[in-house]
């Protein structure tokens, strides 16, 4: 398991309270300095990663606070059982040395039915058992050309679903993001739907702030209002949301904003200021 270091560096970072699903208005983080008031940047989403499928932790290729894109491997599990099924699925698919042989058996059955029946036709030099037992013979063989043709589609499919597996081995980011916190470390077993990684979903950002009341209600959603960041500049910013409540203690109103073309580098857990006159 990580150590209790390497949990308070990733508490450093600021991700932890970026990614947290649930906010009061004490730990928002806003305060409100004259007509300024400020919030904190959040995740589109806190995702907690796992796996379909039960295994030993082989590889984690990623560590916490590192920033990764859509599709980038996070954790695999041991594989090796499964990359050697899928090989010997793959094989029995492509193997087409038996069809090869039904066909060249086929070709000759044909020249021997059709030698038979002008045999038979002709001069009654064959009798008509032989010329028939030629006919099966053939018959036979289109018949098991189809149950191979038939065997290929299964083997296929087992190919297909041996190769699902093997992947269900891997855990990669479903969308980019920022890794918050990893659970487990090479060698520990998991179970089938534990809770292995958690992303913060990077893929839009937001912030929170707690506006006064009186002047949370003057905004619309839709609205767009700008924020300074601390060393990134002006951005612009969406009302996505406006909280129904007002918080009785405060008498503040959250509200939620969407960051328009945030700048890069710009993490979850950055806090944003936003100048407004409260009169």
């Amino acid at each position: 398991m990580r150590t209790r270091a390497a949990a308070l560096a990733a508490l450093s970072l600021g991700i932890a309270g970026a990614v947290s699903a649930q906010q009061d208005y004490g730990r928002v983080g806003l305060e409100s300095l004259g007509s300024s008031f400020r919030g904190i940047v959040e995740c589109n989403a806190a995702l907690d990663l796992a796996f379909a499928t039960g295994g030993i932790v082989a590889e984690i290729p990623v560590a916490e606070g590192e920033t990764v894109d859509a599709g980038t491997v996070l954790i695999r599990l041991d594989q090796r059982i499964e990359e050697i099924e899928t090989e010997r699925r793959r094989a029995l698919w492509e193997d087409m040395s038996e069809a090869a042989s039904v066909e060249s058996q086929i070709l000759l059955a044909e020249e021997q039915v059709a030698a038979a029946e002008r045999i038979f036709e002709q001069s009654r030099g064959i009798s008509l058992e032989e010329l028939q037992n030629r006919r099966l013979t053939l018959e036979l063989l289109l018949a098991k050309r189809t149950q191979l043709a038939n065997a290929k589609i299964i083997q296929e499919l087992d190919y297909q679903t041996a190769r699902a597996a093997l992947a269900r081995r891997t855990l990669a980011a479903p969308a980019p993001g920022t890794v918050a916190e990893i659970l487990r470390d090479p060698g520990e077993s998991v179970q089938a739907s534990d809770t292995v990684l958690r992303l913060c979903d990077t893929s839009r950002l937001f912030a929170t702030i707690n506006l006064p009341a009186r002047r949370a209600t003057r905004l619309h959603e839709g609205e767009t209002l700008t924020l300074d960041t601390e060393d990134r500049g002006r951005i612009s910013a969406r009302v996505a949301f406006l909280s129904p409540v007002i918080d009785p203690a405060s008498g503040l109103q959250r509200v939620r904003l969407e960051l328009l073309s945030p700048p890069a580098g710009l993490k979850p857990g950055a806090t944003l200021a936003l100048e407004l006159d409260t009169e």
